[in-house]
């Protein structure tokens, strides 16, 4: 699924064919071609944009315009999401977790195996977030900060997930698309 607008804390932004605009006002903010798959905002105001790619996830310093370097022991992402200061990435490899800001992996490995289609962070109502991921029928959830497993992987009805989400709701809960267009609604405990 290509991400056409990203929430960002000056506001949504547009990706379109490697222009990054403002989706308010249309200006150009800056340009970049990789697929924009999620933001981050830093402490001191900085946003980062995050891309998947075989090579790794990329970071892109919006308000500076480049690219950060590439991340410290890369390993091929599909999906990418950010948790405060972890970089998640779900892959043919399972879960894989770096600082966001200097790119080091956190952990020594990725944290399961299966090939994982799909990732998404959303806060626990006690604190802390739950990075949540999929592969074509199981939902997988660990704690951001720790990678440490939350729940046993949870099948689901769903028979060929491509893609999840939080729900926009006061209630966490998780939103699931399919190949066939359904879209499918968890609560996230």
């Amino acid at each position: 699924m290509r991400i056409d607008v990203v929430p960002t804390p000056q506001g949504p932004l547009r990706c379109l064919d490697g222009r990054l605009v403002d989706a308010g006002t249309g200006a150009l903010r800056a340009t970049w071609s990789p697929v924009v798959r999620a933001s981050v905002a830093l402490p001191g105001g900085r946003t980062l944009l995050l891309a998947a790619g075989a090579g790794g996830p990329r970071r892109f310093d919006l308000d500076a315009g480049e690219e950060l370097a590439p991340v410290r022991d890369p390993a091929e992402v599909w999906d990418v999401t950010a948790a405060d200061a972890v970089l998640a990435g779900a892959g043919p490899a399972g879960l894989h977790r770096w600082d966001v800001v200097a790119g080091t992996r956190l952990g020594s490995s990725s944290l399961l195996g299966p090939p994982l289609r799909a990732i998404t962070a959303v806060p626990r109502p006690g604190g802390g977030i739950t990075l949540v991921a999929c592969d074509a029928t199981t939902l997988y959830r660990w704690d951001a900060a720790t990678g440490a497993s939350l729940l046993p992987p949870q099948p689901t009805a769903a028979t060929s997930l491509t893609g999840l989400a939080p729900a926009p709701s006061l209630r966490p809960a998780l939103l699931g698309y399919d190949a066939s267009g359904a879209v499918h609604r968890w609560d996230i405990d």
